[in-house]
């Protein structure tokens, strides 16, 4: 058994979904302290975690903020100066913590305090994310526009995570990975929940719509005109407009209204268009404004012919008319997409074998 420290970023709702289906698999055979910031904190503590196998604490991390519906690089530096101004004294305290509480690995999803405690502390490190796939992909497979935003991205991946021993990265697209990288990197489809694996998916007459920040006004106009009951997750209970119904934040709800829906309109998150294509779902995708990462997701959801991605500037009633009229070509084009949970906790699990191993193989023996 192995005592596992877990830490993840606490922006959106992905990386939440995503560690709490990896911290209950773990929790079965290890023991597990979690760290996580933010919304990820608030989420996870609502979960019914075994006390004696996994502890949650609050994590101190970036601050995000968006002028309009772009990221504002100078705003998010503001807000998080607090933060970074207490990063040493931060930094000292969880190392002080995780050795007390005898920490053996390092399992970290794009967060940056834990990834260098696990450094300085010499445990090793696994990175467990999406984003590793900016640093891992080939990019002779993109176009020399996205290609380009790749490059220029990877280089902000290791200020999250510097130098992991291993990467596992969940995607619901397949990638072809950078030959200098392939024996350190092992590809997983996405990491489902239970309530997604358990549930039998049914196509019924409404829409889905799950957008975190705003609504494109096209988008909205567009969905106001398409003839069908929609609703709407991420941004609260609004006032409803027309057959457009804003609904507040609820997992079962949304798992509820998903299941039973016709098709999702989303941006582009990994982790909700893994579920959603789980489900043989169609997806129209439109990815948030200026989000180079999710520009890039809804490039490769076309290729496993669950649906299509459009840009909002180009979102109008008949490209959603267009998307309609597909859906069942969609729907019987894709295939259910297998969940990555027993291969990333055999994986996981293989990975602490082999490096305790090696632990054992580096001490020295004495005669007797």
């Amino acid at each position: 058994m192995a005592r596992i420290v877990y830490s993840l970023s606490g922006e959106g709702r992905g990386h939440a979904t995503r560690a709490h289906t990896v911290i209950s698999l773990l929790g079965r055979q290890h023991d597990v302290l979690v760290y996580a910031p933010g919304m990820a904190h608030d989420l996870l503590s609502q979960c019914q975690y075994d006390p004696q196998r996994i502890t949650l604490r609050r994590l101190d991390g970036l601050r995000f903020r968006y002028r309009g519906r772009r990221l504002s690089y100078l705003s998010s530096l503001v807000a998080s100066s607090g933060f970074l101004m207490r990063l040493p004294a931060r930094l000292r305290t969880i190392r002080h913590e995780i050795r007390n509480w005898g920490a053996t690995h390092v399992i970290n999803d794009f967060e940056p305090l834990l990834s260098r405690v696990a450094r300085s502390s010499r445990l090793p490190l696994i990175s467990l994310d999406h984003q590793h796939f900016l640093a891992a992909m080939d990019t002779n497979v993109l176009p020399s526009s996205l290609a380009r935003k790749v490059r220029f991205l990877r280089l902000s991946i290791p200020l999250f995570c510097p130098r992991p021993d291993r990467q596992i990265i969940s995607s619901y697209f397949d990638f072809p990975v950078r030959p200098s990288m392939s024996h350190q990197v092992t590809k997983v489809g996405p990491l489902l929940r239970n309530a997604v694996l358990r549930a039998k998916s049914e196509s019924g007459e409404h829409l889905v719509a799950y957008f975190r920040r705003d609504l494109p006004k096209q988008l909205l106009k567009s969905l106001q005109r398409c003839g069908k009951q929609v609703y709407v997750y991420g941004l609260g209970a609004l006032s409803p407009t027309g057959n457009v119904q804003f609904l507040e934040t609820s997992v079962d709800g949304f798992l509820e209204h998903l299941r039973s829906s016709t098709a999702l309109v989303c941006s582009s998150g990994n982790q909700l268009i893994g579920e959603a294509l789980h489900w043989s779902k169609p997806i129209l995708a439109v990815p948030e404004f200026g989000n180079f990462e999710q520009e890039i997701n809804g490039f490769f959801l076309p290729t496993t012919g669950g649906g299509q991605t459009v840009q909002d500037s180009q979102v109008n009633p008949h490209t959603v008319g267009q998307f309609l009229e597909n859906i069942d070509r969609y729907r019987n084009a894709n295939g259910a997409v297998a969940a990555g949970n027993q291969v990333v906790i055999d994986r996981l699990n293989q990975m602490i074998l082999d490096h305790d191993s090696a632990d054992q193989q580096s001490v020295p023996s004495h005669a007797a």
